[in-house]
């Protein structure tokens, strides 16, 4: 028979206080000693100590993005294409059909990531069905969030951006209010 689990626990930091459980980091399945300010605090007095250690931990992830950036990229696509039941290859697919572009407005994605790269296009999905409609640029899959979410506030912005386009655009001819 397994031991029953306390709600609260002493902190070994600087405070010394019972907390909750919840107040304190999870580290797989164990809970570190620290409180969570506690934990911040003394992790900021060991950075500070050992700076070496962020800039290391920095350098080598970088080396292993610039080494393999394929094996990479697929490590982080197979986790979020797992959400929309598709595979590596079923993305390279739909990829190449629409010519590594965005469905909606023709271009590759604009986004870059950490390294400069421009970052993959989004799976766009309906999210009353759940079925994939295509891959989408960030900028045009945000739109298209906002379109979806709020009809109503989608009318507007386009009335609004009706109203506009027809009065003048220059700054001496724009009427100010009284």
């Amino acid at each position: 028979m397994g031991r029953a689990k306390r709600s609260t626990k002493k902190c070994t930091g600087v405070c010394g206080q019972t907390l909750p459980r919840k107040a304190f980091f999870k580290c797989g399945k164990h809970i570190t000693g620290k409180c969570k300010p506690c934990y911040r605090l003394w992790m900021t007095e060991q950075e500070k100590l050992h700076p070496e250690w962020k800039r290391n931990a920095y350098q080598r992830q970088t080396a292993k993005w610039k080494s393999d950036p394929e094996s990479y990229r697929f490590r982080n696509l197979k986790g979020s294409l797992k959400k929309r039941n598709l595979t590596p290859e079923q993305y390279d697919t739909l990829s190449k059909k629409q010519g590594d572009v965005c469905a909606i407005c023709g271009r590759p994605n604009p986004v870059r990531d950490r390294l400069r790269r421009p970052k993959r296009l989004s799976v766009d999905h309906s999210h009353i069905t759940g079925l994939t409609r295509g891959l989408l640029c960030d900028l045009c899959n945000w739109a298209l969030a906002l379109l979806e979410a709020d009809p109503v506030w989608a009318e507007k912005a386009l009335q609004y951006l009706a109203e506009y386009a027809t009065q003048p655009q220059s700054p001496e001819e724009t009427p100010h209010p009284a």
